[in-house]
């Protein structure tokens, strides 16, 4: 199961940086780790249209772990409440509230 680590969103509201960390070990060999950012309602539902600050899948080293540090620009659309990152396993339930032996890790910033 991935772990989302170190979460910082910062500079000015203008030109926000959003940061973070990935971790998992334990990892099969063929499987990935897809992880994703978007800007959030107050609701937990993404902003329409939903457009991804970052996606990208990731796979372990030959030791099953994944280490993985995420720095990247982001533009924050009017009106959003909050940045959600998520980390699902491979062949997972993407969603963050469900009961799930392989469920999801999520990580939500609130907007201020």
């Amino acid at each position: 199961m991935p772990s989302i680590m170190d979460v910082s969103l910062t500079g000015p509201r203008s030109d926000p940086r959003l940061r973070f960390g990935v971790h998992a070990d334990g990892v099969d060999t063929w499987a990935t780790i897809e992880v994703y950012a978007y800007a959030v309602d107050a609701d937990g539902e993404p902003r329409k249209p939903s457009v991804d600050f970052f996606r990208s899948n990731l796979r372990a080293n030959d030791r099953g772990v994944i280490e993985h540090r995420v720095d990247t620009p982001v533009t924050i659309p009017a009106r959003a409440w909050g940045i959600a990152i998520n980390a699902v396993a491979a062949n997972g339930s993407d969603v963050c509230e469900a009961r799930a032996e392989r469920g999801p890790t999520c990580a939500v910033i609130q907007l201020r």
